[in-house]
């Protein structure tokens, strides 16, 4: 398998404008903190997602739900994916490497599926809204949620299958390795990139559609609620296009990821890479974990309510305690 931090000794031997090994296998502020310093913000963003779901019954939406489980995703993204690609980074021992490996597919699986199970309950939601409560439940919620992390782990664990324990060097493999790795990155790249990809580029294709349609039947026929039809399609059009932003950083941030490893295992004869572009794209792949809540917390209502409620009982907690304080103060 290869470093998760795709590290390669070719690189020793055309010393490039910037070269990535001289980190390799010692830590440098520079290249570390950085990574630990998103996996910080990752953590304290789909943290307070989680909190907000689970502290404001409002929130508890079949949508929000598979927002919740996402926000636990990308969680992990900072709380293990990160620090073990560091520590890979660092420490080069194939044991810390392969964790890295595979909490990086895990997450990485986890993501595409959840984004997907997001999409079609907003298709759902927009094109079968009358049926969308029979059709969407919480007993359904829960068992996509249950496939989506079975199936994740399942996918990230058969690389334990073609893993080479024993040898010493992490950047050396033979050739049998090398083959199961090639197969299974191809087969990964198709089935969680590309195919997902082109269903949801197909999906909000027809979402879009449908709203506009809706739009301009309404206004033809200049319903007595046209106001209230008029705001509920605008946040339609929102909704869509924040998941749409979500769909385009997930195939910017993991599409460069696939091909990396390819192109490591299959050499230049598959393209060309130099190693400012690689030291870009070996980080890349993290900013869906740091994008996700952005998107979904400043762009849907009811969080932004719940946010909203949230500091005003924070402050008000915090005038409370600093009246008691002084009142206490005075009698005293």
């Amino acid at each position: 398998m290869q470093n998760d931090s795709y590290s390669s000794s070719d690189h020793s031997e055309n010393p490039p404008d910037y070269d990535l090994d001289i980190y390799a296998g010692v830590f440098d502020a520079r290249y570390h903190i950085p990574p630990l310093i998103v996996a910080l913000f990752i953590i304290g963003l789909n943290g307070w997602v989680i909190f907000l779901v689970q502290t404001y019954s409002n929130l508890k939406t079949n949508m929000n739900m598979l927002l919740c489980s996402l926000a636990l995703s990308d969680l992990l993204t900072g709380l293990l994916s990160i620090p073990l690609h560091v520590s890979c980074d660092v420490i080069r021992k194939t044991p810390i490497c392969v964790a890295s490996q595979l909490a990086l597919r895990f997450t990485s699986v986890s993501t595409v599926c959840h984004l997907l199970a997001i999409t079609i309950d907003r298709y759902i939601g927009i094109k079968y809204s009358l049926r969308y409560n029979a059709v969407v439940t919480k007993q359904r919620i829960s068992i996509t949620s249950f496939l989506i992390w079975g199936s994740s782990l399942f996918v990230s664990l058969i690389q334990l299958s073609f893993i080479d324990y024993d040898r010493e060097d992490i950047d050396e493999e033979n050739d049998d390795v090398m083959k199961h790795e090639i197969r299974y990155d191809v087969f990964s790249l198709l089935v969680f990139v590309v195919l997902p990809f082109v269903i949801m580029f197909f999906v909000y294709g027809d979402m879009f559609l449908v709203i506009l349609r809706q739009y301009r039947n309404i206004r033809q026929y200049n319903s007595p609620s046209w106001l209230e039809t008029k705001r509920k399609t605008h946040q339609e059009w929102k909704a869509v296009l924040i998941f749409s932003i979500i769909l385009l950083m997930f195939l910017i941030c993991w599409l460069p990821f696939f091909t990396v490893r390819l192109q490591h295992n299959l050499g230049d004869d598959f393209y060309e890479m130099s190693d400012t572009m690689e030291f870009i794209l070996v980080y890349l792949r993290f900013l869906t974990s740091l994008f996700n809540p952005f998107l979904y917390i400043l762009g849907k209502r009811d969080f932004r309510r719940a946010i909203s409620a949230s500091r005003k009982r924070f402050f008000d907690r915090l005038r409370s305690n600093s009246l008691h304080s002084s009142i206490k103060t005075t009698t005293v």
